[in-house]
């Protein structure tokens, strides 16, 4: 399998086939609930690896196919506000650790593929995501895509902000995950709530024809238990 570097950022996927080790460190986006990696080639071992997300847990299959040692680094990330409740691998505890930077926190675990077939299943609490539609332009057109600019956590984990870039005049609709302890938005509207499918709908303000404008949203969050 070739992956290309939009993806390889996005999966956060590296193979070092001479110290028969995987790398897998997603940044999932909210409207993603699965995905599915088939024939990645590690040294002498083919891996097929399929990834769910939820609300509460994060679960990954990893079909190994081919004899020789290989080990597996699995780093998804979540958002600073998520709590980590346990890691199983196999049906067993396991031990993980946990880094964080401005914007997201990820966590980290280590095993050995040694059966056919390897199951993790981590618990959260509280995780929050966002994404983005893309949009994609007509041919020969540019692109009019929401760009993300920065984002960062409030110190009490009670607000997050976004700073986005977009087409001056255009409305976009930003899916989320995990509202249930949303109050509210600053700089959007927050919409289909009731319908399962929440979102923020964003009109940039106005300006200069086609260009690129800056906006800034903020999601405020109730407390939750420590």
């Amino acid at each position: 399998m070739v992956v290309n570097p939009i993806l390889r950022g996005l999966l956060g996927l590296e193979v070092a086939a001479d110290s028969h080790q995987v790398t897998f460190a997603p940044h999932v986006p909210a409207d993603w609930d699965s995905l599915r990696i088939r024939n990645l080639q590690a040294g002498s071992v083919t891996l097929d690896l399929e990834f769910r997300q939820t609300q509460d847990e994060i679960t990954l299959e990893v079909r190994r196919h081919g004899d020789g040692e290989c080990a597996f680094n699995f780093q998804p990330a979540v958002s600073l506000r998520a709590k980590i409740l346990g890691v199983q691998v196999d049906g067993k505890k396991a031990q993980f650790t946990v880094e964080k930077n401005g914007e997201d926190q990820h966590i980290r675990l280590r095993f050995g593929l040694t059966d056919a077939v390897s199951k993790v299943s981590i618990r959260l609490r509280d995780d929050f995501r966002v994404g983005v539609a893309q949009l994609s332009p007509s041919l020969g057109s540019a692109s009019e895509g929401l760009r993300f600019i920065k984002e960062s956590w409030s110190l009490d984990r009670a607000a997050y902000m976004l700073e986005v870039a977009g087409i001056a005049g255009h409305e976009y609709r930003l899916p989320i995950s995990n509202d249930g302890n949303l109050l509210s938005v600053d700089g959007g509207e927050l919409v289909d709530r009731a319908a399962g499918k929440a979102g923020v709908r964003l009109k940039i303000p106005g300006g200069p024809e086609a260009s690129y404008v800056r906006a800034r949203i903020v999601f405020h969050f109730a407390e939750t238990a420590r």
